[in-house]
C-alpha cells in the first residue's frame, strides 16, 4: 500500500538536478545522467524528499533514506506520523501535523526532537546540515517559521530581535554565507544567517520560492490569469545586497498539473516537472534564454 498521486509527480533535488519520481506503481530515482532506479520502499509511506544527493520517504511505521552507491538505512518513525519530510546529505528531518520535529544528522544516530507551536506546512535543512528551517500556520490562521539551529545535543531556536516574517509562500535555504529567503505574499526578503535583512524584492502575487548559492527562483499569478517562473540573481555591489530578476515567463503544463515541482539548480537554471499522466512527467528547464523541454516515461 502506498502514498500515490493520481499525475506522477517529481521531486527535484537542488544540488544535483536528480529527480525523485512518484508514479501510480513506484518511485524511480532517475539521475541526471543515468538510468532509473526503482526506489519504491516495502512499507506505507508518506511523504518523500529529495536533497544532497540523498532521498527519503517517511510513513506511519517507518523512515528510510538512500545515499549515493546504494547506501540505505531505515529506522523506526516518530510516535507522531510525519506529515513533513527533508532531507539533505545524511540529514533526515520530518515533523507531524501537530509539530512535531524530529531530526537525525545520520539515521543511524539518535533523533534530536522538537515541538513546534505551529501546524507546519513546510520544512527544510540547510546544505551545510547545521539547521533547520519550519514554516506553517499558528492557531490563529497567521503564517509562521523558526529557525533552528543543531547545537550540540539540542535543538536551539535562532530568532532575530525583530523575530522572523511571515512566510506565506515558503522559504528557501541553501543560499550564499548561510542566507535564507523568505516569501510573502508580495515580497521576497533575504536575510543573513543570523537574521538581518540584506536585499528585498517586490514580486506580487507569490506562490512559491526556492532558492541556491546566489540565485533565487519562484512561482507568482500576474494579473487575474497568468502564473509565470522566475529567476533572479543576488547582486552585491559595495556591501549593499539587491536582488535582480533576469527571467520570467510563463508555468508550462498548468492545464496538466496546477503544482508543479520546482528547484533552481546548480548552474543557476530552474528546473520544474509537471505530471502528464500516471506515468509520465514533462522536464522543463528555463534557463535566462527560455524554456527547454524533455519528457519522461516511467
Amino acid at each position: 500500500m502506498t502514498n500515490t498521486p493520481r499525475a506522477a509527480r517529481g521531486v527535484v533535488d537542488a544540488a544535483t538536478g536528480d529527480i525523485l519520481a512518484v508514479t501510480r506503481n513506484s518511485i524511480c530515482w532517475v539521475g541526471a545522467a543515468g538510468p532509473a532506479v526503482d526506489v519504491t520502499p516495502d512499507f506505507v509511506w508518506t511523504c518523500v524528499a529529495a536533497g544532497g544527493g540523498s532521498i527519503a520517504f517517511a510513513g506511519p511505521d517507518a523512515v528510510e533514506w538512500h545515499g549515493p552507491e546504494g547506501a540505505r538505512l531505515t529506522r523506526t518513525a516518530p510516535v507522531e506520523e510525519p506529515y513533513r519530510l527533508a532531507v539533505c546529505k545524511t540529514g533526515v528531518a520530518t515533523v507531524s501535523r501537530s509539530g512535531l520535529l524530529s531530526t537525525w544528522r545520520s539515521l543511524d544516530a539518535a533523533a534530536r526532537t522538537v515541538v513546534l507551536d505551529f501546524e507546519p506546512d513546510g520544512l527544510a535543512l540547510d546544505t551545510g546540515g547545521s539547521r533547520i528551517v519550519g514554516w506553517g500556520w499558528d492557531e490563529l490562521g497567521n503564517s509562521a517559521m523558526t529557525v533552528l539551529d543543531l547545537a550540540d545535543r539540542q535543538l536551539v531556536a535562532s530568532t532575530p530581535a525583530s523575530g522572523w516574517p511571515a512566510a506565506d509562500s515558503g522559504v528557501a535555504v541553501g543560499l550564499t554565507e548561510g542566507m535564507i529567503a523568505v516569501g510573502g505574499t508580495d515580497l521576497l526578503v533575504v536575510f543573513s544567517s543570523d537574521g538581518q535583512q540584506r536585499a528585498s524584492l517586490p514580486l506580487s502575487g507569490l506562490e512559491r520560492v526556492t532558492g541556491g548559492a546566489d540565485g533565487l527562483g519562484w512561482i507568482r499569478s500576474v494579473g487575474d490569469s497568468q502564473i509565470v517562473a522566475g529567476i533572479g540573481r543576488l547582486r552585491d555591489a559595495g556591501g549593499q545586497l539587491t536582488v535582480d530578476v533576469t527571467t520570467e515567463l510563463p508555468v508550462p503544463h498548468l492545464d496538466a498539473d496546477p503544482f508543479p515541482e520546482f528547484a533552481l539548480v546548480a548552474g543557476g537554471d530552474l528546473l520544474l516537472t509537471a505530471g502528464l499522466g500516471p506515468r509520465s512527467l514533462a522536464i522543463c528547464r528555463m534557463a535566462e534564454n527560455g524554456w527547454s523541454e524533455s519528457t519522461l516515461v516511467l
